[in-house]
């Protein structure tokens, strides 16, 4: 089973670096990058794709009148969402239901013309035991990518790590597929603007 130390390793043999840890506290340089990149790089790669394991629904609290006028309804983040990827119930053979996220003060606020909304999103999860293999993969590569530079000096081992990060990625979206995930083009996560209508991404 992965662990965060087996992760860890894999970024830094990503990296042809040939120091290993044996835990994320302990003396070293190696230990203290991947400590300092390890949430980072969880967050982008979760964020990355809709990756089933991660998957979550959940019934909205409503906050009552948006605080913009463009939409009808105000909905709280879920706590442990780190990407939205749909506002529900949708109606089969229509366009998928428009919303915005936003900070409303220091809260973050789903905007919508939707009553009584589920959200289908993906949750922060920081339990190795149930990553898949190819998640896991695409992490060690966005780590090995976040840790480059210190480690290494080298910018195109970095730019080789991106690379490679995005590589899974596109990988993903045909292995997935076949488990569920609605079909989506990889613009969605890498090019498109934060916002665009239908999907918001949370740091």
């Amino acid at each position: 089973m992965p662990s965060q130390v087996s992760i860890c390793n894999m970024a830094l043999g990503y990296l042809n670096h040939a120091i290993r840890i044996a835990a994320l506290d302990e003396n070293s340089n190696e230990a203290d990058q991947c400590s300092l990149y390890y949430e980072p790089a969880l967050r982008a790669t979760l964020r990355a794709f809709p990756w089933n394991f991660a998957m979550r629904y959940a019934t909205l609290a409503n906050l009552g009148t948006p605080i913009s006028p463009s939409w009808t309804v105000m909905y709280a983040v879920p706590s442990d969402a780190v990407a939205i990827r749909a506002i529900m119930p949708e109606i089969p053979g229509t366009p998928a239901n428009k919303y915005e996220v936003a900070f409303n003060g220091t809260a973050k606020v789903i905007m919508c013309n939707v009553d009584d909304a589920t959200a289908r999103y993906t949750a922060f999860v920081d339990d190795p035991n149930i990553y898949d293999a190819q998640f896991v993969t695409a992490f060690a590569w966005q780590l090995a990518s976040e840790m480059a530079l210190v480690l290494t000096g080298s910018v195109q081992m970095k730019q080789m790590a991106e690379t490679q990060f995005r590589n899974v990625i596109n990988s993903a979206w045909v292995s997935d597929g076949s488990e569920g995930i609605p079909d989506e083009p990889i613009e969605a996560e890498w090019i498109r603007a934060r916002y665009d209508g239908g999907r918001e991404d949370l740091a």
